[in-house]
């Protein structure tokens, strides 16, 4: 074992010492909350205190919703073609629509269902898709669709398209009135609906009316030809 030679005159004594190891040196501690929090005490009840307070002010300004929003990423592309085969409806129609639909921003999937004189294509994004892009993504669906409008046959009803399948409904009210004709109640309820739109928290309320009508005809008795 090497170690050391001090000497500080030539009259003292020579001393020599051995190296250090690292074992010899005391580890520094580590930081100890528990102890901390028994040593400072009013410290730990003020942070314990503020912690609570924060979590009780943000459960009771948390938003809430008895219906929360959720995006729908699928849209249904319909197109009627009265008299059409098919064939028809695949090569004028659907593939024409596809392959323009093809080219929508975070596109996932293109689904068609095609029968005669009629047709759904299904448009799918993808699934990590924000909000604010799935809107962004159904306009330019929409966009690239209208593009190609004089492309396709004449004849053509639609191409309709539908995306609004989180849409929920929260009250559902009902008019009636014995003594109100049909086009009574149907004004009084354009104008309930009128007087929601204005209403805050309500987005588009829907109307929907119907009545039972009857017809009756007469007709006056057959005469006989030989009667007087």
């Amino acid at each position: 074992m090497s170690g050391r030679w001090l000497k500080t005159s030539s009259t003292d004594p020579v001393i020599q010492t051995e190296p250090g190891h690292a074992d010899d040196f005391p580890e520094k501690e580590k930081f100890n909350l528990s102890r901390w929090a028994i040593g400072h005490p009013s410290i730990a009840r003020f942070l314990f205190g503020l912690i609570l307070l924060t979590g009780v002010f943000g459960l009771l300004n948390m938003g809430q919703k008895e219906d929360p929003d959720f995006t729908f990423r699928v849209m249904v592309v319909q197109a009627v073609w009265p008299g059409a085969s098919i064939q028809e409806m695949q090569d004028q129609v659907v593939n024409k629509i596809e392959r323009k639909l093809q080219e929508t921003p975070h596109l996932d999937w293109v689904k068609s269902y095609t029968r005669a004189g009629s047709a759904i294509i299904t448009l799918q994004i993808e699934g990590d898709t924000t909000g604010a892009d799935v809107a962004e993504s159904f306009y330019q669906a929409r966009k690239k669709v209208g593009d190609i409008a004089s492309e396709l046959p004449s004849g053509l009803l639609g191409p309709y398209f539908n995306d609004e399948f989180g849409d929920t409904y929260i009250t559902l009210h009902s008019l009636s009135g014995d003594g109100y004709s049909y086009p009574e109640l149907k004004a009084f309820a354009i104008q309930a609906r009128d007087m929601l739109l204005t209403t805050p928290g309500v987005e588009k309320p829907s109307f929907s009316a119907t009545s039972r009508r009857r017809s009756i005809s007469t007709f006056p008795p057959r005469r006989s030809p030989n009667a007087g």
